[in-house]
This record gives C-alpha cells, sequence and structure tokens, in this order.
C-alpha cells in the first residue's frame, strides 16, 4: 500500500542538533491487524514493526536513515528495498536551538510530500518514537511529549519572550496580513475570520502553508467593496491576538 513514511535519526549529541531522514515510499503503517475467515487474528507487519525488529540500535537506525529513499523493508530479511529509480540523498537538517520550535520542524518534515507516519529514533533513549500524522499541531504535541526527557538538550527561550516579539517581526506575519487585507475586499468579515481561523488552527508557518496561502488569496479576483469599515482593525487585533500568543507559546514552553 502507498502508504508514505519519514524514517528519521535525531542526533542530540551535535549542536545543533541534527535530523537526518529517509523517505519510505510503501507499507508505512505501524502494522495491521485482521481476523481471517478462519476467525484468527493475523498481523501484517508494516515499516514501524520492522524498524523495531531489525533497526532497533543506535548504529542500525542510523544506517537507515541514511539511506535517502526506499520502497519499503522487506519483512524477511530487514533489508531497506529501492525498487524505483529514485537516488535521493538523505536529508541532514539543521534544528533549532529551541525545544519547542524544534519539535515543530520535525513535524513540518513529516508532513512535507504527504507522509502518513514519522519514526523518530530517539539516540538519548535508543528507540523509536512513532508518531502518526493527524496534522502539524498534533504531531508538534506528540513530539513534545515523546521526546520531553530531551528538554536539556536545547537552549529555551528567554523568560520574557515578548520582549524580542517586536524585535522580530517575521515574513510569515508579513504573508498573513497581506493576505488578509487582500480577502476583505471580496470577502465578508464573517467568512474571512473562518479562513484565517482555519490557517491559524496550528499556529505554523512553512513553505508549504506560505504555498496555501497564496493559492487561496488567488481563488477570486479582489474587486473594491464597499461596507467594511473598521474590519482591518478588527482582523488586525484578531491576527495578534490569536498567531502571536500561539507563536510565543509554542516558543516559551507554554503549550505542550
Amino acid at each position: 500500500m502507498g502508504t508514505r513514511a519519514l524514517i528519521g535519526y535525531l542526533d542530540t549529541d551535535q549542536k545543533p542538533s541534527i535530523l537526518t531522514t529517509t523517505t519510505n515510499q510503501f507499507d508505512g503503517y505501524y502494522e495491521q491487524r485482521f481476523i481471517n475467515k478462519d476467525g484468527e487474528e493475523e498481523i501484517i507487519p508494516g515499516l514501524g514493526f520492522n524498524l523495531n525488529k531489525f533497526y532497533n540500535s543506535d548504529s542500525k537506525a542510523e544506517e537507515i536513515a541514511n539511506m535517502g529513499y526506499i520502497s519499503y523493508v522487506d519483512s524477511e530479511t530487514g533489508e531497506g528495498v529501492n525498487n524505483s529509480t529514485s537516488t535521493s540523498q538523505p536529508e541532514k537538517i539543521k534544528l533549532t536551538d529551541n525545544f519547542n520550535e524544534a519539535m515543530m520542524e520535525i513535524a513540518i518534515e513529516i508532513d512535507r510530500g504527504g507522509r502518513n507516519y514519522g519514526y523518530i529514533w530517539d539516540n538519548e533513549n535508543e528507540e523509536w518514537i512513532t508518531i502518526k500524522n493527524n496534522g502539524i499541531g498534533r504531531m508538534t504535541k506528540d513530539l513534545e511529549m515523546n521526546l520531553a526527557h530531551l528538554k536539556e538538550k536545547f537552549t529555551m527561550m528567554p523568560e520574557r519572550p515578548d520582549q524580542t516579539m517586536n524585535e522580530n517581526k517575521s515574513e510569515e506575519e508579513d504573508v498573513f496580513r497581506d493576505w488578509i487585507s487582500d480577502m476583505l475586499k471580496y470577502k465578508s468579515y464573517d467568512e474571512v475570520v473562518k479562513t484565517v481561523n482555519r490557517y491559524l488552527k496550528d499556529a505554523l508557518m512553512d513553505d508549504e502553508l506560505v504555498a496555501k496561502v497564496k493559492a487561496e488569496k488567488n481563488k477570486k479576483p479582489t474587486p473594491e467593496i464597499p461596507g467594511f469599515e473598521g474590519t482591518q482593525d478588527a482582523l488586525d487585533n484578531l491576527f495578534e491576538e490569536e498567531y502571536q500568543k500561539r507563536q510565543w507559546q509554542h516558543r516559551a514552553g507554554i503549550i505542550k
């Protein structure tokens, strides 16, 4: 089955921490269980099961994470099979030194390319962490919970992150502001609020999300429509209260 997954080796002994990744194309689920015609339970091993069976040591986990691309892991031999023409090299991602943001970056990487699962090797506890793609926000929380023991490996944010907020206005904030401003020309206030909240749900921004924002923005022409006096201020307030609050709660470790 075409269930895609990311295989990641998280090395927190380096500064900054490095995530090395391989893409797995098929059978990326952990395992499948079903009842056969005789009423007996059968188990079909997937990627997660095979990683724990064949790659459950630090050296083996690092080995498969450095393959770059595999079609699947053979359930009999444990071999990482590549039956495609892909010669992709492993990606090595330098993570930010803030724990919450680093977990967010890993979640974004799992989500990239429509992967259904992520398997992250924790080199401190020497075990595989299984993450199902239920959205970037949920994955971030799952990673923060499962890898909470690694917090000391990262540098946390200052005690008062609000002091640096105005000094670090991001490009993503500008994208959102422009997008909101354009939407107000052809959508009602309530429609804009619903659209913005949909994208603010995960309190994240990445290249893929920026692309979605731009695509949404270009769905309709933007003729000038009267009747929106005061709406821009209201949307500005919404943006400040929801987007920035959630971003900095993540960075400060308030949201786990």
